[in-house]
């Protein structure tokens, strides 16, 4: 209920301007899809709709929705190789590794 209330009160306060919700994960994305649904909004037309990762029903749902695909493999990759660094006893400083994402433009984002 308080998703739809506040996707509700969104589509009203910013009547007339471009507006969108950005789902920080799949799970998150699937509630505010289904929640638009209940409220009877269209992401794409009424609202714009962009998740993280590319899901695969995400070309599937409506007009599509946009996601930013993010590179899971390599990320989890580099993470398995700084916890075996640690294993073996390495106390190198924490650093902060950067991966390129992939905007993945549907219809559910004004273009």
């Amino acid at each position: 209920d308080q998703l739809d209330n506040t996707l509700r009160q969104i589509h009203t306060r910013h009547r007339g301007m471009r507006k969108a919700v950005i789902a920080a994960n799949g799970a998150l994305l699937l509630q505010v899809a289904l929640s638009l649904k209940r409220i009877g909004l269209h992401w794409g037309s009424d609202i714009g709709l962009l998740g993280f990762d590319e899901l695969e029903w995400a070309e599937l749902a409506g007009v599509g929705i946009t996601t930013l695909k993010q590179p899971t493999w390599q990320i989890g990759y580099a993470a398995v190789e700084q916890v075996v660094r640690r294993i073996e006893g390495t106390s190198d400083a924490v650093r902060e590794q950067v991966f390129s994402g992939e905007l993945i433009v549907r219809g559910s984002t004004a273009r």
